[in-house]
């Protein structure tokens, strides 16, 4: 019975974080909490529901902030809870469940959605949206952000068991690696469409001379039709 309740509240977590993917709270509205303040120390929340903590969700938390069951915050250099979804990690994140916008730091839960990692991502699934791009206007956008879990999605480093990026993931360390276009890829077998360089026992790529090849394949140009 008590694993049967862990898992319904697993899972309702993951269904509260995907509608609340990508995560966003309005800083113009800080009408919730039991304190309406627009930084704070610390923040505790009970519920999901943000009528249920401390501070006003809109608030940028420059400490820890700690819920039972969720915590939706602006952002947070120190966060924890059973769903963590804070728009912006400065430090640490920890969850079962985690989403974030921004990932300045390090997030550590079993699943893991990042708008966009510039940290490292640990958890037993990790998944960036966009898959890692982004635009010359966003903030260091030439910094990778590292993936650490069983199956990655994204871009920048990625280490797994399973790996699967776009033209965004740099490099990939695991047992199967998927990429659209990259610069690196190690593991046991290697899948690439256009261009990179794969070490692996079993090496496929789309735009190489020779597609199939053991141990070493290379290319550096369009993806052949």
């Amino acid at each position: 019975m008590g694993k049967l309740i862990v898992f319904c509240a697993v899972l309702a977590s993951a269904v509260s974080a995907w509608a609340h993917f990508p995560i966003y709270v309005d800083k113009t509205s800080a009408d919730d909490g039991l304190l309406k303040v627009g930084w704070s120390p610390v923040q505790f929340s009970v519920l999901p529901d943000s009528s249920w903590q401390l501070v006003s969700g809109a608030a940028d938390v420059y400490g820890v902030a700690v819920g039972l069951l969720a915590v939706h915050q602006h952002s947070a250099v120190l966060s924890a809870s059973l769903l963590n979804t804070v728009e912006d990690n400065y430090l640490l994140s920890l969850g079962a469940i985690e989403g974030s916008n921004r990932n300045f730091g390090i997030g550590v839960g079993l699943f893991n959605m990042i708008e966009r990692n510039y940290g490292v991502s640990v958890g037993l699934f990790n998944f960036e949206d966009g898959f890692g791009y982004r635009s010359d206007k966003e903030p260091w956008p030439m910094i990778p952000g590292v993936q650490i879990g069983f199956a990655n999605l994204g871009g920048g480093v990625q280490v797994g068991v399973v790996n699967g990026g776009d033209n965004s993931a740099w490099l990939q360390l695991g047992l199967f690696n998927f990429n659209d276009e990259g610069w690196l890829q190690i593991g046991l077998m290697n899948f690439c469409m256009k261009s990179g360089i794969q070490i692996g026992l079993l090496n496929h790529n789309q735009s190489a001379a020779v597609p199939w090849l053991p141990l070493f394949n290379y290319s550096w140009g369009k993806e052949r039709r």
